[in-house]
């Protein structure tokens, strides 16, 4: 469900042929948004070894991945595709079983306890459900005392969204005040991946659907590009970001719901 799924998450057939294929742009899309969580937990200090990790919809597990040793990592997903290549990768690279469980994503219920984690990620998934605030709500409980949201989502304009499952479109301010209001006090934000929008110039313009060869050429030269000078995804010529991440802490709150202020984050 993460990295700009265009499918109806109740369509599990349609959701399992997504992740099974190895297209370049979705290829470059979860390889880039992979190093944009890596930049965004580096600046805001998410702690990567010794912690308690569930990720939201993880999709091709790229940001599961980046975790070190001594973590469990937990993963919910829609898609059985999704699962088994995760547990293959994982297996290969000689990394201890992961807990990755098939959900529901309609319930939006997440079936862990509470405080269960100390690091909660979502990456390009909120866009996804009608109810986002429901789970923020659900991050929330299952994070610990001290613990850490990590959250992406796209940052599109309307011309986007034609051939999108997106249901709605977030901004710097939208998604700060959505995070605010949901309990949680943010460490920060990081914008960045500019050159997504010359990926996705090319991925859609119409002249290139006589000549596909052409069209996988260039988008595979720009993806080598972007992997051997990363630098370049952010590169503000490309146009605006099309990622915003944000690090955020639960507030504490006292029975009666007053605020007690924001806890430290987990340490290592």
């Amino acid at each position: 469900m993460c990295e700009e799924l265009h499918v109806p998450l109740t369509d599990a057939a349609r959701n399992d042929a997504y992740y099974a294929k190895r297209a370049l742009y979705w290829s470059f899309n979860v390889v880039g948004k992979a190093r944009a969580f890596r930049r965004l937990c580096r600046v805001f200090g998410v702690p990567t070894r010794g912690v308690r990790v569930l990720d939201v919809g993880f999709g091709a597990g790229a940001m599961l991945l980046q975790f070190g040793r001594g973590c469990q990592l937990t993963g919910l997903e829609f898609s059985s595709s999704a699962i088994q290549r995760l547990k293959w990768k994982a297996r290969h690279r000689g990394m201890q079983p992961l807990d990755l469980r098939m959900w529901d994503a309609r319930s939006l219920g997440f079936p862990f306890d509470d405080a269960a984690f100390d690091v909660v990620v979502m990456s390009h998934v909120l866009e996804h459900f009608p109810d986002d605030r429901a789970l923020l709500v659900e991050a929330r409980r299952v994070l610990a005392p001290g613990g850490i949201l990590v959250l992406m989502v796209p940052t599109e304009d309307a011309s986007w969204r034609d051939n999108s499952s997106h249901l709605r479109v977030y901004s710097a301010p939208s998604i700060r005040r959505l995070v605010q209001a949901e309990g949680f006090t943010i460490l920060g934000m990081q914008a960045d991946h500019s050159v997504d929008n010359l990926f996705h110039l090319i991925s859609t313009a119409r002249w290139l659907n006589r000549i596909p060869t052409v069209r996988s050429r260039l988008l595979g030269a720009l993806s080598l590009t972007c992997s051997l000078v990363p630098a370049v995804e952010r590169v503000g010529i490309f146009g605006p970001p099309r990622n915003l991440g944000l690090v955020a802490l639960p507030r504490v709150t006292n029975t009666d719901g007053s605020g007690l202020g924001t806890p430290s984050a987990v340490s290592t």
